[in-house]
């Protein structure tokens, strides 16, 4: 059995070692070939038997293709509407998706991106994505680079040999013990011959021999004992070696050993083969399992009490607030969807948004498939219902509206932009018109669900509200149907609330909370300090902590945690429509001046609404000697508040620094009236009158 077994493990890394080299020879021709195509032949790009392959650089097609997906082209200039193409466009090779055809030119438009390309000729299309290879682009950098393969390559090629050296070599030792042993028998079964042969045993009798020696004498395996007993003349010894054995004895004897050596060689080597099995596998889903762990205690939790009676539908509807039991499927397959990748938190909650909306959309057309233009209407209209109603923007246009009802504006901005579609189109679809009307009516449906979810709490009454919304807008739904859908929409609403609490709810934490101070004299704008609940010893003054918790590293490390607790009270925000709350922030100056690792913790808060809304408060004297870096960030959307902790660098030269500025603190103090006259009237209006570093701890830097 451990023969085997170590002949099937020694099959089984023979046949690895050679699929990956022979996977990596053939990635090696394949990147040969293409530098050859490209570098040598002119070819713009490669052609494998009318395919080709692209890494994207940019996110202008997320959700649909990520930065660093590779994607295979079928070559060829006939695409039809809402294909995805790769063009060309003067030397870049661009791709996105087919949403107009107007006098024998393409209109193409990125998924992410609000407006639509120029107009390309035919002629520019290189070919139409036929599948997409996710994360793909990191193999580039490693696998197909040429002196990589090679490497790799002759590493299998080596470690290979190797292998089969040191099987060689082990069973050449094993053979040359196996003869040492075969000797050994020889010579001993040759010495019982020649004694029986000339007769001597009557002459032994004559001997006084040991009781040892008889027994040696009877135990033919202890042949190294008789060898030193016998004490045989080298004369006796030379002529013994050269008799022969009979050839059967000297074949069963070698099977015999050849076992021996087997089974001895299997034992030597089990350890040492275990290197190439010690590798654990890792599902994918446990990477982040938190989601998981939490609903699946909470559904199972309450599926045992739910489990004891069985409820009519009535009753489910009625207590829907509290059901769990059927929702447990979807609530637990909607956070695995939500596993994808995303900028930041806000990112994150928009992404659950759209698939709520998405989701509804379907339980109320209840349609498998989708006609042609109606995926790019669709997604075009919610990503304006996801601007108006959790980032109060509107594409810039003018709604003819000052009031405040967010619903009102929803629908008409919804308006401008179906109209504008119609208006736009110039394609070949003449049911167009129909398609745009249908959605709009469906996302200003969804816009009136979506306010219900929010301000009626009472069941029955938002119950009731959603039929009278659905039969405002779907008239043709008939009554038994809309029974249905609204119980529907009432478990999408409560399945899709359940994933944001759990997303937002990973974030609390008590050892940290925020601290919000009020500004004088300017209203929504509150100052945001982190502070913590964390116990020190009594033998620690609290100077001594505040300094430790408040200066070096550890400040700057506290960063990361201000903005996530922050990005979770303006999601709040978002979701609440108080869009007029701003926050103002104070990070330890230390870190102005480490730009890479700003740059990295600044990604957090990529998003224009929460770059919006919050706001960097910099002492003067930190401006001014950071101002390059300081600059390039205001440009990347971060607004800043300047205040004056002293006098010190009010020179005529730093002056401009001031223009960096959203708003200027000065305090009421001694240097009032200094400050007052070194800010420029046209920069009079944007002054507030607090003593705003009074509003955080002291933060210092490394």
């Amino acid at each position: 059995m451990a023969l085997k077994k170590r002949i099937t493990k020694e099959k089984i890394i023979n046949i690895i070692l050679n699929a990956l080299i022979a996977l990596f020879s053939i990635i090696l021709m394949i990147s040969i070939y293409t530098g050859v195509q490209i570098r040598i032949l002119g070819h713009d790009y490669a052609n494998f038997f009318g395919y080709s392959m692209f890494e994207v650089q940019t996110k202008s097609m997320e959700d649909t293709i990520s930065a660093g997906d590779w994607i295979i082209v079928k070559l060829g200039s006939k695409v039809k509407l809402n294909d995805v193409i790769t063009y060309k466009k003067g030397k870049e090779y661009i791709t996105h998706r087919l949403v107009d055809i107007h006098n024998g030119t393409y209109v193409t438009k990125g998924d992410a991106n609000s407006g639509k390309d120029d107009p390309i000729e035919p002629n520019q299309v290189v070919g139409k994505v036929d599948k997409i290879l996710p994360g793909f682009g990191i193999f580039r950098k490693t696998l197909f680079n040429p002196w990589v393969l090679i490497l790799l390559i002759v590493i299998l090629y080596l470690v290979d040999s190797l292998t089969k050296e040191n099987k060689n070599n082990k069973f050449e030792e094993k053979i040359r013990d196996m003869i040492l042993k075969l000797k050994d028998k020889i010579i001993k079964k040759s010495i019982n011959k020649k004694i029986n042969d000339e007769e001597i045993l009557p002459e032994l009798n004559n001997f006084n021999m040991n009781e040892e020696a008889i027994v040696i004498e009877e135990e033919p395996k202890d042949e190294i004992v008789i060898m030193e007993e016998k004490e045989e003349p080298e004369e006796n010894i030379s002529e013994v070696t050269e008799v022969a054995m009979p050839e059967e004895e000297t074949m069963e004897i070698e099977l015999e050993d050849k076992e021996e050596l087997e089974e001895y060689d299997t034992v030597a080597d089990d350890l040492e083969k275990t290197h190439f099995f010690r590798i654990i596998p890792v599902d994918e889903g446990e990477l982040d399992s938190t989601l998981l762990e939490i609903a699946n205690y909470e559904v199972n939790e309450q599926n045992r009490n739910d489990n004891k009676n069985k409820k009519t539908n009535e009753e489910i509807i009625d207590s829907v607030e509290d059901e769990e039991a059927d929702l447990s499927k979807v609530d637990l397959n909607l956070i695995k969807k939500h596993t994808r990748r995303n900028k930041n938190l806000i990112d994150a909650m928009m992404h659950i948004k759209k698939d709520e909306i998405n989701e509804i959309i379907n339980n109320l057309l209840d349609e498998e498939k989708i006609a042609t233009n109606e995926a790019t209407i669709k997604n075009i209209l919610i990503t304006t219902f996801i601007h108006a109603r959790y980032y109060n923007y509107y594409n810039e246009k003018n709604i003819e509206y000052r009031g405040n009802n967010l619903l009102i504006k929803i629908e008409k901005i919804l308006g401008i932009i179906a109209t504008e579609l119609i208006n736009d189109y110039d394609g070949a679809d003449y049911k167009y018109g129909e398609k745009v009307e249908k959605y709009l009516d469906i996302l200003k449906l969804v816009a009136y669900i979506d306010q219900g979810k929010y301000t009626i709490s009472e069941i029955k009454t938002k119950r009731e509200y959603y039929r009278n919304a659905i039969n405002k807008y779907l008239k043709e739904i008939e009554s038994k149907d809309l029974e249905e859908i609204v119980n529907n929409i009432i478990k999408i609403q409560k399945s899709y609330e359940d994933i944001a609490n759990y997303f937002l709810k990973r974030f609390e934490t008590n050892t940290f909370y925020l601290n919000y101070n009020k500004i004088n004299n300017i209203k929504n704008y509150q100052a945001v300090d982190l502070d913590h609940n964390i116990k020190f010893s009594k033998v620690y003054s609290n100077y001594i902590i505040d300094k430790t918790y408040n200066e070096g590293i550890i400040a700057e490390n506290k960063t990361p945690i201000l903005f996530i607790l922050l990005l979770s009270q303006i999601i709040k925000d978002m979701i609440n429509t108080n869009f007029s709350n701003k926050y103002i922030i104070n990070i330890t100056p230390s870190l102005y001046t480490k730009e890479k690792k700003l740059i990295g913790l600044l990604n957090a808060i990529e998003d224009e609404y929460a770059k919006a809304h919050i706001i960097f408060l910099i002492d003067f004297k930190d401006l001014v000697n950071n101002k390059k870096f300081i600059q390039r960030l205001r440009k990347s959307g971060l607004r800043f508040a300047i205040g004056f902790k002293n006098t010190e660098f009010l020179s005529a030269k730093n002056k401009e620094c001031l223009y960096f500025a959203n708003i200027i603190f000065v305090a009421k103090n001694n240097d009032l009236e200094v400050i007052e006259n070194y800010i420029p009237d046209d920069l009079q209006d944007k002054i507030i009158y607090d003593d705003i570093f009074d509003k955080y701890s002291s933060i210092e830097g490394e």
